[in-house]
């Protein structure tokens, strides 16, 4: 995806989707995609861009495909920061969750989101 004037928007409030997504729970870059109006490989390049200091601290390990495969660039790291957290691939239907964005928070991303994360319907 080429750097457009959209790019650190997007990057900002992909990160902070992740940084909601509640500790042994799951989404998807479709998920992230949707909620944001952009594709899913948009969500995946960019946290599969994230230098060594935003992969420390930011949770992007919680989003896989759909198909509940892992990022294929860090496959080693994305499983074993999974396995540290208790979390199997293979349970995302379980564990998804879906952040919701507020249009404030849209819009802003330094805007603190009051929404909490809705589960998977069953």
């Amino acid at each position: 995806m080429p750097r457009s004037s959209n790019y650190a928007r997007i990057k900002a409030q992909v990160l902070d989707i992740c940084a909601r997504i509640p500790e042994g729970r799951l989404t998807t870059y479709a998920a992230i995609g949707d909620e944001l109006d952009v594709p899913a490989r948009h969500v995946a390049y960019i946290l599969a861009s994230l230098g060594e200091a935003e992969r420390a601290t930011v949770p992007w390990h919680r989003v896989l495909a759909e198909d509940g495969s892992l990022v294929r660039r860090r496959h080693d790291e994305h499983a074993a920061r999974l396995a540290d957290e208790g979390i199997d691939p293979g349970e995302l239907d379980e564990r998804f969750v879906r952040v919701l964005l507020d249009a404030e928070h849209r819009s802003d991303p330094a805007t603190p989101l009051e929404r909490t994360p809705e589960p998977r319907p069953g």
